[in-house]
């Protein structure tokens, strides 16, 4: 039987390029959970920043958290809606299951250099994490790790993508990126 999978957007409605990727998707069976708060910023803010926009990303992903673990499902497939995807994205991302729980592909983080959003732990197929803007995430992860959260440490703030891949490999879960799959982060 295939997996059940629930992709989730975050952050309001996705960009119309997001959205029509998204929709795209060629696999079945899947489920669409989109936050439709139409939020990309809190009320009344017109800027924020860094730690605010780090905990209101992570809210947001809490919220539709909270709805989805209510459900039948095998994977969430974390999709930002500033990202835009091929249509077999899932069928690549599955490839490395059922012993990969956490599998994210390659997009660049904005801002200066656009560096890849990952940190390489040595080879080319695991990290120590993965940005969240594409992310095939196992139910039982979620279930273990909890909800998403920053941390602060002794660099600044760290993201929720990055504090729950490291919480996933506290408890022994290796974070996996298919350097094979590029998606098109919109800027």
């Amino acid at each position: 039987m295939k997996p059940k999978i629930i992709v989730a957007s975050p952050l309001g409605l996705p960009k119309q390029e997001s959205l029509k990727s998204i929709l795209g998707i060629t696999y079945e069976p899947i489920t669409f959970l989109l936050d439709r708060s139409g939020e990309t910023m809190p009320p009344g803010k017109t800027s924020m920043c860094c730690e605010e926009r780090l905990q209101f990303i992570a809210d947001a992903r809490n919220r539709i958290l909270k709805r989805l673990m209510r459900l039948d499902f095998d994977f969430v497939l974390w999709i930002d809606s500033d990202i835009v995807v091929p249509p077999d994205i899932v069928d690549r991302l599955l490839s490395f299951t059922p012993a990969e729980k956490i599998i994210g592909a390659v997009y660049r983080c904005r801002g200066k250099g656009c560096t890849p959003c990952y940190f390489p732990l040595g080879d080319d197929e695991h990290a120590s994490w993965v940005g969240f803007g594409c992310v095939l995430i196992a139910k039982e992860v979620h279930e273990k790790v909890g909800k998403f959260e920053i941390a602060k440490n002794c660099f600044g703030v760290q993201g929720e993508d990055s504090n729950f891949c490291r919480r996933a490999r506290k408890l022994g879960y290796q974070i996996r990126v298919d350097s094979d799959t590029f998606v098109e982060h919109l800027a």
